[in-house]
């Protein structure tokens, strides 16, 4: 777990300098307007919508599993 929220922490700490950086801002924000699409449906979203709407969602999806098993079989089911 501790190898896991390091790689996260290096990941956020590098998506917030490339978005505050001069010289890489106009490329991050290009990136994040880049429309995708999923073929033969008429779902077309950019990036920056993608991670709101599609990975956040499984983010507090799995969150919240996680939170559900530590109440129920986890360190956390022992009210004392």
């Amino acid at each position: 777990e501790r190898i896991s929220g390091l790689i996260m922490l290096g990941f956020a700490l590098t998506g917030l300098l490339l978005a505050n950086i001069p010289l890489t801002a106009p490329i991050f924000e290009a990136i994040s307007h880049t429309h995708v699409g999923i073929p033969w449906t008429n779902i077309h979203m950019s990036i920056g919508h993608w991670v709101q709407d599609g990975v956040l969602t499984i983010f507090f999806l799995s969150v919240g599993l996680d939170l559900k098993h530590e109440l129920i079989a986890g360190s956390l089911s022992d009210p004392r």
